[in-house]
């Protein structure tokens, strides 16, 4: 009996050769599956940091973005107030420049007129006055 219980037992312990053999192939794999883990973990972590600093970047061009709108805006309201008071010189000048040139216009026509009259005086004045020779002619008769 002792040669089959050795027997017995190498094959037990053969068996438990192998099945420690498969255990260690599996617990090999498994410690490579866990480092593949950790890697990739870690690749998470240094991209997760990376898209948190991509996003505070954002977050910063944003704010400046909007801060550059609102000067802009600010600019353009301050245009529109210069652009109205433009405006307003513009149509106070052209209501001025049409007054004088009525005035200039009106002016125009009384010195025509003037004239006018003046060249027609003088006309009827030399034409009414006898001259010297008539005058005296007259005084003789």
């Amino acid at each position: 009996m002792a040669l089959e219980e050795r027997k017995e037992k190498e094959a037990a312990l053969t068996d438990t050769q192998k099945t420690l053999s498969g255990m260690n192939g599996k617990v090999s794999r498994a410690e490579q599956d866990a480092h593949v883990a950790r890697e990739a973990a870690e690749n998470a972590k240094e991209e997760a940091a990376q898209s948190k600093d991509q996003a505070v970047s954002a977050e910063e061009a944003a704010t400046k973005a909007r801060e550059e709108a609102a000067w802009y805006k600010d600019k353009a309201i301050e245009l529109d107030k210069g652009k109205r008071l433009v405006e307003s010189d513009l149509a106070a000048a052209q209501s001025t420049y049409g007054g004088v040139k009525e005035v200039l216009l009106k002016s125009e026509i009384t010195r025509g007129t003037t004239e006018e009259a003046e060249k027609k005086a003088r006309e009827t004045s030399n034409q009414s006055r006898p001259t010297l020779a008539a005058f005296l002619t007259m005084l003789i008769i």
